[in-house]
């Protein structure tokens, strides 16, 4: 999978995530950490990526877009602490039929 991630995800997350196989890659691994949101999402689309983000802000971007932005996941900790933000929990694989977009096989 490709995810892009917004600033506000720790970048020990990207490198989890890395490590997992997956292209991922941090605004400000490419100089845009002050990229505008709208266009951090023309990005994410432009690229096939998923966005990876902590601003409540890119829920309203998707709504007023009416699905033409890319897949987003907007995390939300109750703490604010920094080695929260860079925990990662125990993640179990997803099965490769759902993340190839083939969705159920049996129907």
């Amino acid at each position: 999978m490709k995810f892009l991630a917004d600033m506000g995800i720790s970048p020990r997350t990207v490198t989890w995530l890395k490590d997992q196989g997956h292209d991922a890659v941090r605004l400000s691994d490419e100089g845009l950490q002050r990229l505008p949101d709208a266009d951090v999402m023309a990005k994410a689309l432009a690229e096939k990526r998923i966005l990876l983000t902590m601003d409540l802000g890119f829920g309203a971007l998707l709504a007023m877009s009416r699905g033409q932005f890319p897949s987003t996941v907007i995390f939300r900790l109750s703490s604010n602490d920094r080695t929260v933000r860079g925990a990662h929990p125990t993640v179990y694989p997803p099965s490769r039929r759902h993340c190839s977009g083939g969705g159920n096989k049996n129907s």
